[in-house]
Formats: C-alpha cells, sequence, structure tokens
C-alpha cells in the first residue's frame, strides 16, 4: 500500500525472515529480491544476506544459510568485519568450513583499523589457522598462526589462548 515509505525496507527484510521462518521460500526470496531491487542502499538491503544467513541458521536449514554466506562474500562492501566474524563462527560451528573460510578471510580483508578491528583479525587468523589444520593443509594453517602472532597484542585474548592461558577463543561470537 505503502511501497516507497521510509519503513518499507525494514518491512521488506522482516517479512523476508518470517517468510523463511514459516518455510515460503519463494515468497521469502521474492521479498529479499525485491528489498536489493528496489533499496540497495538501504541498510536493511545492505545486511540482508547476514540476517537472512543468521536466521537460517537458527533454524539448522545450513544449505540455505551457507548459499546466504556466499552472497554475503560476493558483496562483501556491504558488510562489516564484525558480521563476517559471527557468520563464520556460526558456519565453522555447523561443519560448513569453507564458508566459514570464505568469511574469516573477508573478515580480516574488511578490517580497516588494525587497533580497533585487532580482537576481529586475531580471532579470524586463529580460526583460519585451526580450519586449515583441520583440513590437513598445515603450510595454511602455519601461515595464519604466523600472521596471528605478527600481529597479536600479548595483552589481548587471543594471545593468552596462544600462550597456553584459558582463554578459549575458539567461541564463535555470536553478536557483532
Amino acid at each position: 500500500k505503502f511501497p516507497r515509505a521510509e519503513a518499507t525496507p525494514g518491512a521488506l527484510l522482516r517479512c523476508g525472515v518470517l517468510q523463511v521462518i514459516l518455510g515460503k521460500d519463494v515468497k521469502a526470496n521474492e521479498s529479499f529480491d525485491k528489498l536489493g531491487r528496489l533499496y540497495p542502499d538501504s541498510p536493511e538491503a545492505k545486511s540482508m544476506h547476514f540476517v537472512r544467513a543468521k536466521a537460517l541458521v537458527e533454524m539448522d536449514f545450513i544449505v540455505d544459510a551457507k548459499r546466504a554466506v556466499m552472497r554475503m562474500v560476493e558483496n562483501a562492501s556491504a558488510y562489516t568485519p564484525g558480521q563476517f566474524l559471527v557468520i563464520a563462527g556460526l558456519m565453522k560451528e555447523n561443519n560448513e568450513r569453507e564458508a566459514a573460510l570464505a568469511a574469516y578471510q573477508k573478515a580480516i580483508a574488511r578490517a580497516d583499523d588494525p587497533e580497533i578491528d585487532r580482537p576481529i583479525i586475531e580471532r579470524a587468523l586463529y580460526n583460519l589457522g585451526v580450519l586449515h589444520y583441520d583440513r590437513q593443509f598445515y603450510a595454511e594453517a602455519a601461515t595464519a598462526l604466523k600472521d596471528l602472532l605478527k600481529k597479536a597484542d600479548f595483552r589481548s585474548a587471543v594471545a593468552v589462548r596462544v600462550n597456553g592461558k584459558a582463554v578459549d577463543l575458539a567461541t564463535p561470537i555470536t553478536e557483532e
């Protein structure tokens, strides 16, 4: 009824998420596509794949969530390093290693400020190392962990974990 109202992008995003929850995938896709097409510069459109991926993981629709994560990766400039870190952790928890790797790499790539984004960079490098090690890609694991040691502030939680203390940085962040 009010297709160009200020609240329309938010309504389309919430509508799409509700349609996903109700199992109406075709309608959800239509809502998300309409949001992206009509309001591409809105904050809702820029965060829709993140919101969608989180909702899909919460409902245990991991294959669909992985697709949403890969759309995030394709449109990386629309997402923050923190959003990539959160979604990477969710993908890692659900054994979607390729999606987790891609999201951790984007978290690092999108980190602009080495001081402000340091906790994100450290956590992403640590988890990249773990994922590569689990896949028996030892050279890649070593590279990620060497990068971590170069960038780590040894007063930080990551460095405490690296030095064998009790803080466990493999625990994913669930909110940005």
